[in-house]
């Protein structure tokens, strides 16, 4: 741990009220007293973390200082000062900050991409700032001094507390819009903070309560009072904080057997049965770190999760706790000479800062060693997911009112079924986590000349040029980039790029006006119009005294415009061209004609061969592993991966593509294999084959026997029996001709690949012949066996066959090429890790490049169903249902299976990810269609339903009503009793109920409340259909009660 109060973090002595770091870390802000107003000041980060840097005289530390909060005297030991700014917060996103002060005012402020040439108004004529931030919006609402605010986690709300016993949320997407005003506190509220998955807000007052607010209706949820009976109004602030998991809040001030203590208070229930305590004074300020960390202890068999939380107090000193540990993990003592104000995090956790009312500031840097490992954004995601049903991607903001009492009925039933019961959910990664806070502006266009030049001459023989107006960008108010990047450099507005092509039209006007005279009127002349284009412009500044020019004006030189600006000559040349040079037209691309095609192609031909031979392709070697279920696990250490050789595309007689896949084989002359499948003592069961067991006057023969009892290493599907195995008798042996090269068993088939090229399949209970031996079109690379009599064979030429040895004996498959899903990565190693069966006896082959194909047969072609590094799948805030599901059985979870063995390209994440409030929504719901369609092609019935709630569910929190209309109207069917005789409809999908499916979608329809309307027309529906469909089951019972009374 590193200590550190630089001393140049100040305002003048003066106190500090607040400090917050930037999420990225490269900046953090302060609030407090100046001296003629409130200040706000960003400062730079490197300095404070770096010493080499801080001494560094080139290294701003100050980026900028606003001094616009302006307010009332007040008298602080016996002189008079400005009011101050009380809170400073930074958006999620970085973009925006926010503060508020005693001026009863919340000001949003955001970067500028021009400096203003000065200080801002305020600020003394201060400048040489190295960032300019300027106020966006303006908020007025409360009256009474702000002293406490937070951003939502999804950063479309802003919440703001005051003395004036409210609390006010705006509408950060549509500012100065306010969303809802809390009230219900009865003295000045100090503190407020946000769930971390935007489901409620809690605020804390003098008036010795706590209150939580939902935020799905902004009414009051709880009110906690025990714990702040015996609390006194003696502290500034009182800034509460929830933990990262959303399992805990803790308050700021509160008591405990006539001891200050930071009160913990339970999510479930809100129960107050703990609390941290050791502070000598009342707690002033709480701070949790943002990340869910994660360290391995040694009395625990797995890693132990939990949070860190500093606390700040009135008697000079700052602690920090670990869920996971009873006492403190460090407390430093008299950091301050007077109270603590104000905690910050910074994203990585590493990180702490803390201010103090004697206007200094410590930072406190951490060691992962002492904290705990952080977990990544993706699982964080998923435990909130787990725990709550949604996470801090899939929060959106809800501001609609419940309508009918049904739905708010309904909303209450869903909340108590996910606090008992973990519902199956889709986590949402961070990619959304971040959503866009900038509220529209409409862009003020600029007013100036139009693109062109008027050339006049003086009476002294010089030109005069009119410059023309070049507006600049306009400023986007794009979030700040870390200072000392490329990114947050301020530029001018004029900018000129050699690579830029001119576009400046010259008018030139034959009338003479008087040097140094302005034109009071223009003559109507003939002018001359040429264009500064044809190549890249040069712009030269020169000295004021060099301002002669040479007037010659050849053909064939460029144009040269003399623009004289604030005593500077700019000279706008067009390129010369050099006399070696060919024309302009030649630099226009060359259209070939139909004959200078052929000619290309008879080339190609020619450089393709080699005299009348093609080169024969070069195979590389590399490992190949096999984990495949029911495949052969036994496989040659050295063998040739599958390259596809660089080969030229078909022309006319040329070759295809060549593939070549390692061929099958043992490491010794015994191989041992796993009999897949089956349950209790069926599965202690092992096939051995032994290639030269025994010899013949003919030659060798290969034994192939089964054993009652494995013994089976766990970093291995092969092993050699033990002594006392041997010693067992086999249930059965039968001998091959011809060694063999491989094999494969489940509790149904033995299946026994030979060097000959031939496939043996044998009962696994009797060792009986199923029929006779198959000739395989090549050499056998792979060999599998599905969950039921299927046989699935790859041959070294990349041929894919399929038989069905159960009733009827059939081929499903015939030697189908796998080229067509491995000629993608021309020049690399392709490997096939995995081929499996289903149950249907479907192939399905994953590979090393992150894609997994399925063949199907009435479509005769390939089929993608996994695709790794797919940047849908990857930008899909909802693709882990696998994690949910059981795959330890292909046979239920088929599409699991196989995608879990893909594994895609790493990638670098960036700590906090930029908001993607557009594409991930497409992606998420291009993705889920995807999956469903895969689970339909594998016919996998559980899979199915799964993504079909997760794709119901994808399209309500986004509100996509058209599209959830479309699956609403299907799963419901015709409006009528009669509706399951309708032929054009079905009532059951995959297996499914179509309707009992549509139930579980209404349920979790009532929580959006912008689809309230839609929830309540389909339930009504469903309700009628159901009800009539039951009284004509009822009036059919009865009459034929009364024909059986006749």
């Amino acid at each position: 741990m590193k200590l550190l109060k630089p001393a140049w973090v100040s305002h003048d002595d003066l106190p500090i009220f607040s400090v917050d770091i930037h999420p990225d870390g490269s900046r953090f802000a302060t609030g407090g007293q100046g001296e003629d107003s409130g200040r706000i000041i960003i400062w730079n980060m490197a300095p404070v973390v770096s010493e080499e840097v801080e001494n560094d005289e080139n290294v701003p530390k100050l980026l900028c200082q606003m001094d616009n909060h302006l307010g009332i005297f007040w008298r602080l030991l016996d002189r008079w000062v400005l009011a101050c700014v009380n809170c400073v917060r930074w958006s999620f996103s970085g973009k925006f900050l926010a503060s508020g002060g005693d001026d009863k005012l919340v000001m949003i402020w955001k970067i500028s991409k021009y400096p203003t040439g000065g200080g801002a108004f305020g600020s003394g004529g201060k400048s040489g700032h190295a960032e300019t931030w300027r106020c966006s919006s303006t908020l007025h609402g409360h009256t009474g001094d702000v002293l406490d605010m937070a951003w939502s986690p999804h950063d479309a709300w802003l919440a703001s507390c005051s003395v004036d016993n409210t609390v006010i949320v705006w509408n950060a997407l549509k500012l100065p819009e306010m969303v809802a005003v809390l009230k219900g506190h009865k003295g000045l509220v100090k503190g407020v903070a946000w769930d971390p998955v935007g489901k409620y807000v809690a605020s804390q007052s003098d008036d010795k309560t706590l209150r939580v607010w939902r935020t799905a209706d902004w009414q009051q949820d709880a009110v906690i009072q025990e714990p702040f009976e015996e609390c006194g109004g003696t502290t500034h602030v009182l800034r509460l904080s929830w933990s990262p998991d959303g399992q805990y809040l803790v308050s700021a001030h509160a008591m405990n057997g006539g001891g200050p203590t930071a009160q913990i208070i339970e999510r479930e229930g809100w129960r107050q049965d703990k609390d941290f305590v050791g502070h000598r004074k009342a707690v002033t300020c709480v701070r949790f770190n943002s990340n869910i960390l994660q360290k391995q202890y040694r009395q625990s068999s797995k890693p132990q999760q939990y949070c860190c939380c500093a606390i700040g107090s009135r008697d000079c000193s700052l602690s920090v706790w670990l869920t996971a540990l009873k006492r403190p993990l460090v407390v430093l003592h008299q950091l301050f000479t007077s109270s603590v104000l104000d905690l910050s995090w910074s994203f990585t956790g590493l990180q702490l800062m803390a201010c103090s009312w004697d206007g200094s500031v410590a930072f406190v840097e951490f060691s992962q060693d002492e904290l705990g490992k952080p977990l990544s954004l993706e699982e964080k995601n998923v435990l909130h997911e787990r725990m709550y049903g949604m996470s801090l991607a899939s929060a959106k903001p809800q501001v609609t009112v419940v309508e009918t009492p049904e739905l708010l009925a309904e909303q209450e039933k869903v909340v108590t079924d996910q606090q008992k019961k973990s519902e199956l959910s889709v986590p949402t990664e961070k990619s959304t986590t971040n959503t866009s806070t900038s509220q529209p502006q409409p862009l003020t266009p600029h007013k100036g000349p139009i693109n062109c030049q008027i050339e006049t001459r003086t009476t002294d023989g010089k030109r005069r040029i009119t410059p023309m107006f070049i507006p600049p960008a306009p400023d986007t108010g794009d979030g700040p980039a870390p200072f000392g990047s490329g990114g947050s450099t301020q530029t001018p507005a004029f900018t000129s790029s050699s690579e830029s092509r001119s576009t400046i039209l010259i008018k030139r006007r034959d009338d003479v006006v008087d040097p140094n005279v302005s034109r009071s009127s223009e003559k109507t002349t003939p002018t001359k119009e040429t264009t500064a284009a044809g190549g890249s412009t040069t712009v030269q500044a020169t000295s004021p005294q060099s301002k002669r020019m040479s007037t010659e004006n050849n053909a064939s030189s460029s144009s040269i415009a003399e623009v004289s600006i604030a005593g500077t000559s700019v000279t706008i040349k067009a390129p010369q061209r050099k006399e070696n040079e060919k024309s302009w037209s030649s630099s226009i691309p060359e259209i070939k004609t139909d004959a200078q095609k052929i000619t290309l192609k008879r080339k190609l031909e020619k450089e393709t061969k080699i005299g009348s031979k093609i080169q024969s392709p070069k195979r590389a070697r590399l490992n190949i592993e096999d984990k495949g279920f029911g495949q052969s696990s036994v496989v040659t250490s050295k063998l040739q991966s599958s390259v596809l050789q660089p080969v030229m595309p078909a022309i006319d007689d040329q070759p295809r593509p060549i593939l070549m896949l390692p061929p099958l084989g043992m490491t010794s002359n015994k191989g041992v294999y796993r009999i897949a499948g089956g349950s209790g003592p069926r599965t202690k069961c092992r096939l051995e084959v032994e290639n030269s067991a025994l010899t013949s006057q003919y030659g060798p023969l290969t034994k192939v026997r089964v054993y009652p009892g494995p013994v089976f290493s766990s970093s291995s599907s092969a092993c050699m029996p033990s002594s006392v195995e041997d010693d067992l008798r086999a249930s059965w042996e039968v001998v091959l001709g011809c060694n063999a090269c491989g094999a494969a068993a489940n509790q149904q088939i033995i299946v026994v690949v030979c060097q000959d090229s031939t496939l043996h399949v044998l009962d696994t209970v009797t060792g009986q012949r199923l029929l006779s031996p198959l000739v395989l079109p090549a050499p056998a690379s792979r060999i599998s066996v599905g969950p039921r009599l299927f046989i699935l064979a790859v041959t070294v030429a990349g041929g894919l066959c399929v038989w069905d040895v159960g009733g009827k004996l059939k081929c499903l498959i015939k030697n189908e090429s796998l080229l067509p899903i491995m000629q993608g990565q021309l020049g690399r190693e392709v490997t096939i890790k995995s081929s499996l069966l289903t149950e249907n006896g479907c192939p399905l082959v994953s590979l090393s490049t992150g894609k997994a194909y399925m063949y199907s047969v009435d479509l005769a072609s390939w089929l993608l169903i996994g695709d790794a590094n797919d940047p849908v799948h990857k930008c899909a805030s909802q693709k882990n249902v696998s994690q949910f599901l059981s795959v330890s059985d292909i046979s239920s979870y088929p599409l699991a299976t196989i995608q879990s063995h893909l594994k895609s390209s790493p990638v670098t994440m960036s700590l906090r990810q930029p908001a993607v409030s557009q594409i991930g929504p497409m992606c998420t719901v291009t993705y889920l269609e995807q999956q469903l369609l895969a689970c339909q092609a594998l016919e996998s019935s559980k899979e199915y339903r799964n993504y079909l709630i997760a794709f119901a569910r994808a399209l309500i929190q986004e509100g996509m009503e058209s599209r959830l209309r479309l699956l609403c109207d299907d799963l419901l069917g015709p409006a009528h009793a009669h509706a399951k005789l309708s032929k054009s409809w079905q009532d059951s999908i995959m297996g499914h109920s179509k309707h009992e499916i549509l139930k579980e979608i209404l349920r979790f329809m009532s929580a959006n409340l912008n689809l309230q309307r839609l929830y309540t027309e389909y339930s009504r529906q469903l309700s009628v259909i159901e009800n009539s469909a039951s009284s004509l089951s009822n009036g059919v019972a009865e009459s034929c009660g009364e024909i059986d009374g006749l």
